[in-house]
């Protein structure tokens, strides 16, 4: 502002002079007024760059805090300087958005969705790359964090360290608001496993997720009652993502009624919230979810719901369950000790992998199981690097060796009855030398063999599941696993 004012006198200055001065000497001496301005304001231009940033820097490092540091490296305000008890809250909350994203935009594409839809819901991941990148390098350097996502499954994950959101279970049930005027609102959401039994869950509380709809309220004290009811066949023969043993899930859901809702009714054909229950199974960890919903209850904060129960069957395949002892284990596993390939029983990073794959197929792969075109080949050779990243070369022979086969197509029901159990797991060579169209195919639609691959492979090795670990440590050997992802999801966001 002082410049400014000195600059409009200088002026002034100079036309009087040019006006009332005659001369060639009047012409010099505006030139002089003006070329002292000119000095003057770089002065002060100098002084205003430096004297400011220097005070920027000192304010940054005054509020460099766990809660606004950039990344582990950065110069000036580094993560690596707080205490892990500091930085833990927030990584936790950047996982919980993490994982609501990706099951948002995972449920919502498919191979049918046309290329605007499936570039409209990846931008959705793309508006968190930063958090998302911050997120990479905290696994790194945070053990808690680490043995959160990678070391142990969802449903043994302590609920004093860290309590998972919807979105990594099974089974969501939802309560909406039905609007005939503005967008269905969403009020809230519970996420259960698919636990044996009848099982009555009364007066749930309901948990935020903004990433539903744009449309959302703070659930407040509202609660939710719903029943389920699961019965798992004894295992039986099947041939699902390069797994030959399955089991039979029956599922039955019952969404009973909610209390305390939110008043979300804008006041036109009704005073009160008119609520529907939304129930969301996802069968696996990759592909989108089933929905089912309630009619709805009119004009009330605690409403009853009377449909039928909804009702699901599918097969699921059965693999090792995530190795969580530090000691190697290299006995037969039997089929009473194997797990059903469902969201509680992997670990978060597993579910983010698989569905970050599914994901890229529906973007990079037509329904062939081809790369849809040349500019897509990188992509497509990144999404094999990721998926073969978890299995070495030692393990794919141990399992050979352990299955009874030479050439990675399969084996014999006298070999299962003479190996083991443990050898029920179709593995194909981590190099997979074949043209890489059928490498895509395989990986995209083998996840339960890989991650069967890998939990063998950790168990027999001993250490803990822990293979999203930078070079390899741990159990599941898979060096650099975040690198590949995150360059993965970037070039997705590309498209």
């Amino acid at each position: 502002a002082a410049f400014l004012k000195s600059a409009c006198c200088a002026s002034f200055i100079c036309l009087a002079i040019l006006f009332c001065v005659p001369g060639f000497c009047a012409m010099r001496l505006a030139r002089v007024i003006l070329l002292a301005t000119t000095i003057s304001w770089a002065a002060s231009s100098r002084i205003d760059d430096v004297t400011p940033t220097d005070d920027l820097k000192a304010e940054e490092l005054k509020r460099c805090s766990a809660e606004t540091c950039p990344s582990f490296a950065d110069k000036n305000c580094p993560c690596s300087q707080f205490d892990d008890s500091a930085l833990m809250p927030r990584m936790l909350s950047i996982l919980t958005d993490t994982v609501q994203r990706m099951r948002k935009v995972s449920d919502k594409l498919n191979e049918e969705s046309s290329t605007f839809t499936k570039m409209w819901w990846s931008s959705s991941v793309g508006n968190a790359q930063k958090d998302m990148k911050l997120l990479e390098e905290a696994v790194e350097h945070l053990p808690e964090l680490q043995t959160i996502m990678s070391a142990v499954p969802v449903n043994q994950i302590a609920s004093d360290q860290y309590v998972p959101p919807a979105a990594v279970h099974p089974i969501s049930i939802e309560i909406w608001n039905d609007n005939m005027v503005m967008r269905q609102t969403f009020i809230g959401e519970v996420g259960v496993d698919l636990n044996e039994g009848e099982i009555q869950h009364d007066n749930v509380p309901l948990r935020l997720n903004t990433h539903q709809t744009s449309a959302y309220v703070q659930p407040g004290n509202a609660k939710v009652s719903f029943q389920t009811n699961v019965e798992k066949s004894a295992p039986k023969d099947c041939d699902i993502q390069g797994v030959t043993r399955c089991v039979e899930i029956k599922l039955r859901v019952k969404c009973i009624g909610a209390s305390d809702l939110p008043n979300t009714d804008t006041g036109i054909a009704g005073d009160l919230t008119d609520a529907y229950c939304k129930v969301r199974v996802k069968r696996d960890t990759q592909t989108p979810s089933i929905k089912f919903k309630t009619a709805v209850v009119a004009n009330d904060l605690n409403p009853t719901f009377t449909d039928a129960p909804f009702e699901l069957t599918w097969d699921v395949p059965i693999i090792d369950p995530v190795p969580t002892s530090e000691e190697p284990n290299n006995r037969p596993l039997p089929e009473s000790e194997m797990v059903p390939f469902t969201s509680e029983y992997c670990t978060i990073s597993e579910q983010l992998e698989h569905q970050l794959m599914y994901l890229a197929s529906t973007v990079y792969l037509n329904k062939d199981g081809k790369c849809k075109s040349s500019k897509f080949k990188t992509a497509c050779g990144m999404m094999v690097k990721f998926a073969n990243a978890g299995i070495d070369d030692g393990a794919v022979e141990e399992l050979r060796e352990a299955a009874g086969v030479n050439d990675g197509a399969g084996h014999t029901a006298e070999q299962r009855q003479d190996r083991g159990p443990s050898g029920l797991v179709q593995i194909h060579d981590a190099r997979m030398d074949v043209d890489l169209d059928t490498q895509v195919y395989r990986i995209v639609h083998r996840a339960a063999a890989i991650s069967a691959g890998r939990r063998y492979r950790a168990r027999h090795r001993g250490g803990g599941y822990r293979y999203h670990g930078r070079g390899g440590g741990g159990g599941g050997g898979c060096a650099g696993c975040w690198v590949v992802f995150f360059a993965l999801l970037f070039l997705l966001l590309l498209l």
